[in-house]
């Protein structure tokens, strides 16, 4: 009965791992991280010699800055909107230290034409340079007409000069501009790791070297710098991911209680027997973490699950009769002795699973030379939106693994582990039987009775933002799952 479910989970599995094929961002692979970063170092002091060529005055100011950024923008200009992006280097003349900036422009504006635009920002000050990464440049109105050099008045008190030299005979136009700078983390060693979890050893082959401090300039998790001077590399501290979950599993039925014509409070009832007792629901959940401490994840769940939990449970009327006290044995029978002495009933119970939820959760990670182990644990508590009245859910899944570099395609981690679920749901319903006037009224918990399966699984991370995981969960016991999820981490 069940092996079909399982091959229409796998199906849905590899739908997942296609359109993460597709979702892949463009990153710089590990083992090619120093040859760009020697390519854009040239490139860097060509252009500084093309505005040294351009302007010799320029000579004294970055004689007198405490740093410079270089940057070459290719992009293109039509008729009313236009683009721009490159990398560049800033360089700390004090520390002697390169960080590699990612540079976006955009404009609006009239023109045509494919250009080229070089950027050099000459910074005066420490407080200037200590901010300049994460700033974005907002400017006015300029006309450019082939090769052109343009120097901008920053706000007053920035602390740096802005100019920028145009290609010659590359673009006619008027714009107005925006420019947003970023650090490159493919290509700037600040401590940000590879793969989902906290690990050391595993990206060395990408460090800067003794040139330039690994610095972590997040607010989050609470003593990054400590574990990243001692060579650990962290994921980046913020996450947002979508998680599909499909689980057919068995249930095991308790606390029954019934009532009879909708006529007073619902009794405690031992039922004879069930049958056919299996769940099989489908659920989407949008999750929020953060990284409070390096090794310490906490997040939080919202979402909605759908579904049915069927099951035949057969009850003695005799037993219901001794439970209700009704004595059938005087000379003037109550109604309810006509109904149910001497019968078996089956009472078909099949709820439509339709509820929200949310839950709270924590993870535990670690990682050493490309192995690692994570421990996340969470609490779900249901909301009915039918008849299931309501419910709660404890989650806690160990995993082991390892993780393998694919060049550009990211990093591939594998991995195995078990997953403890313990699931309790209350139901409420009515049954008529038909063809006589009869209402069951009940009320029944249900839970899966195998907590623990073991499962295999991998997660696919594209760079240190997206990543795509996908697991198995069917190698023990009655529950079969595939979880699927996306994350984007910042």
């Amino acid at each position: 009965m069940r092996r079909p479910r399982v091959l229409r989970q796998l199906v849905a599995l590899a739908v997942t791992l296609s359109v993460g094929l597709a979702t892949g961002c463009a990153s710089v692979p590990v083992d090619r991280r120093e040859e760009v970063r020697t390519a854009l170092d040239a490139k860097a002091e060509r252009t500084l010699e093309a505005f040294l060529a351009a302007d010799p005055d320029l000579q004294q100011a970055l004689e007198e800055s405490v740093a410079y950024f270089v940057a070459d923008l290719s992009g293109a200009m039509a008729v009313a909107v236009g683009r721009e992006r490159g990398r560049g280097v800033l360089y700390d003349k004090k520390e002697g230290t390169r960080t590699y900036l990612r540079v976006r422009r955009s404009r609006v504006g009239v023109g045509v034409g494919v250009t080229r635009i070089r950027v050099l920002a000459v910074i005066e000050t420490r407080e200037a340079l200590a901010e300049f990464h994460s700033k974005a440049w907002t400017t006015g109105t300029s006309t450019v007409v082939g090769d052109t050099l343009v120097s901008f008045e920053p706000p007053p008190g920035s602390g740096y000069q802005l100019f920028t030299l145009s290609e010659a005979g590359a673009e006619l136009s008027t714009t107005w501009r925006v420019t947003k700078l970023s650090v490159d983390h493919d290509l700037t060693d600040v401590g940000v790791s590879e793969i989902a979890v906290p690990n050391v050893g595993f990206d060395d082959a990408g460090r800067q070297g003794e040139g330039a401090p690994r610095v972590w300039s997040r607010k989050l998790p609470f003593l990054a710098q400590k574990v990243i001077d001692e060579g650990y590399n962290l994921p980046l501290p913020w996450g947002v991911g979508l998680t599909y979950t499909s689980i057919e599993q068995d249930q095991l039925l308790t606390g029954l209680e019934v009532a009879f014509n909708n006529v007073g409070e619902k009794q405690p009832f031992e039922f004879v027997a069930f049958e056919n007792a299996v769940s099989d629901t489908e659920s989407v959940q949008l999750k929020l973490d953060a990284w409070l401490l390096p090794f310490l994840n906490v997040h939080a769940l919202l979402g909605t699950a759908r579904g049915s939990a069927p099951m035949d449970v057969f009850l003695d009327g005799n037993l219901m009769l001794e439970e209700i006290g009704t004595d059938c044995s005087r000379p003037i029978r109550p109604p309810l002795c006509l109904l149910l002495q001497d019968r078996t009933f089956v009472l078909p119970i099949n709820p439509d699973v339709d509820v929200d939820n949310w839950g709270l959760g924590l993870l535990l990670a670690g990682g050493w030379n490309g192995w690692f182990v994570t421990i996340p644990a969470n609490i779900t508590w249901v909301y009915p939106n039918g008849s299931v009245a309501d419910g709660n859910a404890i989650t806690v899944t160990p995993r082991f693994g390892r993780s393998f570099d694919l060049g550009r395609r990211g990093n591939l981690s594998l991995f195995a582990g078990g997953n403890y679920l313990d699931t309790v749901l209350t139901i409420d319903g009515n049954f008529t039987q038909v063809g006589e006037d009869l209402v069951i009224n009940y009320r029944i918990r249900q839970a899966n009775p195998d907590k623990w399966n073991l499962l295999l699984g991998l997660n696919w991370e594209f760079n240190s933002r997206w990543s795509l995981s996908a697991e198995y969960d069917g190698f023990e016991g009655s529950r079969d799952a595939v979880i699927t999820s996306l994350t984007y981490r910042f």
